[in-house]
Parts: structure tokens; C-alpha cells; sequence
């Protein structure tokens, strides 16, 4: 899995600061986009587990 930062993602999105889309993605999902992928990491592995 190809791995981004915050900032990488921002930008490509369209926003210049990262500090502006934590707090859009924030207002928008209810998390911070590094708890947002700790929890899809927790499922995959979890489904990863389930699949073995």
C-alpha cells in the first residue's frame, strides 16, 4: 500500500494547508484524517484475519 502524508493529500485535493483540510475533513467525517485511516487499517486487518 502506497502511503501519503496529510499534506501530499491536501495539496492534491486543492487545499495549499493541511491545517485547512484537518478541519474540513474534520468537520465533514467527525475524526482527523490519521484516525480515519487508523480505523481502516484496524478492518482491513481485521477482514485480513477473517479471510485466513
Amino acid at each position: 500500500m502506497r502511503k501519503y502524508t496529510i499534506q501530499t493529500i491536501a495539496e492534491e485535493v486543492g487545499y495549499k494547508s493541511s491545517t485547512t483540510f484537518i478541519k474540513a475533513f474534520k468537520d465533514r467525517v467527525k475524526m482527523t484524517p490519521s484516525d480515519y485511516i487508523k480505523q481502516l487499517e484496524n478492518i482491513l486487518e481485521k477482514e485480513i484475519k477473517m479471510s485466513v
